[in-house]
């Protein structure tokens, strides 16, 4: 049995540095995919005025009879009164006309986007790269492997990581390397978060905004980052691609299964240096780090209180308008909070995920487990 049970934390532990690995990744590749699909409009931007000088030349190169020449400029008369239907009707490269399109690359998958595969960031990484335009050309082209091909691609200025082997151009080179030093030179100015890349930190600044231009066209419900909008629209079609391994459970927000994951562990690795408790997330700690502080950068505009974090203001903003967003599916019963809303789904599901180390005796919520647990301390303080 003891064995057993050694095995079991053991599968725990790994999986929970398993997760904040993908989760690093995820955030870094999301970045620097945003980052390509710049560089990819820039290189469309190239390629077309490359292809107008190479036509220009070809024409200068050839001599051309005088008659031919007539022909030529009739011709492009004629078409520059349609609308120049010339070049519209002139087929492109295949490699223009899918940059032209640049299909955005998604924030599900939060880390799919952005340069070349490598088997370190795993699956996702691989499928996200078959979708950007670079690597189809890759798959179709066999040129585009070529040496001299990829220095034209990369405007002939490679660079390689020493640390992990990867080929990059110099911009993106700098931006590779923080992966590997830890370096977060972006810093929000309201709440002291930092992030390795300027678009994060965009990002970022927008959860200090109370501007939501992304609306639910099911629901009505407002969002201030489209990515966030995609995800709540799976919550209408029930989609949940997000699996957890250990209890089955399937999620459609990703943040919510890292959340649940923390349930099947209890690894704390982030410390605080003023009085020593840990904590399973850094954005926790940040906000314990404030109770120390007082800081309270999150003010509510009718009343004047200030909260240590956005959703703590967003809870307490709901006071004002007695709103209840969280409903359940099965019997309609509101909520006001989130994880109210999943300790009573649980009635419904008979889920008991909360276990008494003591006894063994199963819970469906933390609270009920914590008010079990003073049952056992009483227990041992009686003579």
């Amino acid at each position: 049995m003891a064995s057993f049970r050694n095995w079991r934390e053991f599968v725990r532990q790994r999986l929970a540095a398993a997760g904040e690995e993908v989760l690093s990744a995820v955030e870094d590749t999301v970045v620097r995919c945003e980052e390509e699909s710049r560089l990819q409009h820039k290189l469309v931007r190239v390629r077309r005025a490359e292809m107008e000088a190479r036509r220009a030349d070809l024409l200068q190169q050839h001599d051309i009879k005088e008659e031919e020449k007539k022909v030529l400029v009739d011709e492009h008369l004629s078409n520059e009164e349609g609308g120049s239907r010339l070049d519209e009707e002139e087929p492109q490269p295949p490699q223009i006309k899918e940059e032209e399109e640049d299909p955005e690359p998604t924030l599900v998958k939060e880390e799919e986007q952005e340069e070349p595969c490598t088997s370190v960031q795993g699956e996702q990484t691989r499928d996200s790269c078959l979708q950007s335009p670079p690597c189809r050309e890759q798959e179709r082209s066999p040129e585009s492997v070529q040496p001299d091909a990829v220095r034209q691609r990369t405007g002939g200025k490679q660079c390689f990581c020493t640390v992990c082997g990867k080929t990059l151009n110099k911009q993106a080179l700098a931006s590779h390397m923080r992966i590997h030093t830890g370096e977060k030179p972006f810093s929000c100015h309201s709440c002291g978060k930092s992030f390795r890349h300027r678009p994060s930190l965009d990002l970022h600044l927008k959860t200090h905004s109370n501007e939501k231009a992304h609306v639910c066209r099911t629901c009505g419900k407002t969002f201030r980052r489209s990515d966030k909008l995609l995800l709540h629209a799976r919550t209408h079609r029930a989609e949940k691609p997000y699996l957890c391994n250990v209890c089955g459970k399937r999620f459609s927000d990703p943040s919510a299964f890292r959340r649940h994951q923390t349930i099947h562990t209890d690894e704390k690795p982030h410390a605080c240096k003023t009085c020593g408790r840990r904590f399973k997330h850094s954005n926790t700690l940040l906000c314990h780090k404030r109770a120390h502080s007082g800081e309270r950068p999150y003010v509510c505009r009718l009343c004047g209180n200030g909260f240590v974090n956005a959703s703590k203001l967003n809870r307490h903003a709901r006071t004002h308008t007695d709103e209840k967003p969280h409903a359940c599916e099965h019997c309609g019963k509101s909520f006001i909070r989130l994880h109210r809303l999943r300790d009573h789904l649980r009635t419904h599901t008979g889920e008991r995920p909360f276990s008494c180390n003591a006894c063994g005796k199963d819970f469906s919520s933390s609270s009920s487990l914590k008010a079990h647990g003073k049952t056992h301390t009483s227990e041992t303080s009686q003579p």
